[in-house]
């Protein structure tokens, strides 16, 4: 579902479904091979844009002993704080 909020013009969308079954399987996968190589990674998905909730995402962020990256730290922070400050409780 898509429409346009009429209040601030952002995209009001729900594609959850379209994630819960082609995008997690994949991820599923890419965590597991990250874990096992123990490859730091950052990703990040809005699956659902809501009138009254705001934004909805799924975001993995895995680092490891020694394989810490203060630029995937950065972004991680700078996304999840912004993330914090646009979600209405």
């Amino acid at each position: 579902m898509i429409k346009k909020n009429p209040d601030n013009a952002q995209e009001i969308f729900d594609l959850e479904d379209v994630y819960d079954k082609k995008i997690y399987p994949l991820m599923s996968k890419i965590i597991k091979i990250c874990q096992e190589h123990k490859i730091p990674m950052l990703c990040s998905f809005g699956y659902k844009n809501d009138a009254k909730k705001g934004l909805e995402q799924c975001t993995t962020f895995l680092q490891f002993e020694h394989r810490k990256f203060e630029l995937m730290i950065r972004a991680y922070n700078k996304l999840y704080c912004g993330l914090l400050k646009h979600w209405r409780f």
